[in-house]
């Protein structure tokens, strides 16, 4: 036997499961830009998705109330909203409303529906001065853990100065599963 096989093996092996979850994200934004449901289902561990933005709306929640944080009306208001946000939320992150908020990239607009606005998530693709469709990009994604890879994508229909949406993908069941979509909302109160 080879000395240098186990070597040889190993780096395969290494370098496998460095590329893994690259090739995971790439499955995700082709699925999203597809459009097609039963492809992004499989890739989302939905309940992880639908707690992080009910985190992060709660958040922006809390800091827009600032300081009245210790009035009875200012708290009353935050466990009705947080109530209500928990069910528009849970109605807003499927496949298509996840496809809609990666694609477009619109994170006020996913605010606006889970507050009950208008959701906006049914976007035309952007396009270039030459016509030319725009495509999901991947900005930069690292592991930031063994288990725990993050990315960052902007949307189809994103200006640059948009800020891009942060994807976490984790290892689970020797795959690799989104689990939070990390919404850049204003929580500086304007």
């Amino acid at each position: 036997m080879n000395p240098k096989a186990p070597l040889i093996v190993i780096s395969i092996l290494l370098a496998g499961y460095v590329a893994y979850p690259y090739l995971a994200l790439r499955t995700l934004v082709a699925a999203v830009e597809s459009g097609d449901p039963a492809r992004i289902e499989p890739k989302v561990d939905w309940p992880a998705v639908r707690q992080g933005f009910k985190d992060d709306l709660n958040g922006a929640i809390t800091s827009k109330l600032g300081g009245d944080k210790g009035s009875g009306m200012a708290l009353f208001g935050m466990a009705l909203g947080s109530k209500l946000m928990g069910g528009a939320v849970d109605a807003l992150v499927t496949p298509e409303g996840l496809a809609g908020i990666i694609q477009q990239g619109r994170r006020d607009h996913a605010a606006a529906a889970a507050l009950g606005g208008s959701s906006g998530l049914s976007p035309e693709p952007g396009t270039n001065s030459d016509g030319e469709r725009h495509h999901t990009r991947v900005l930069w994604a690292f592991f930031d853990g063994p288990a725990s890879f993050t990315a960052r994508v902007r949307g189809a229909a994103e200006r640059d100065q948009d800020p891009p949406v942060r994807l976490r993908f984790e290892l689970e069941g020797g795959g690799w599963i989104l689990t939070r979509v990390f919404l850049p909302l204003d929580r500086g109160g304007s």
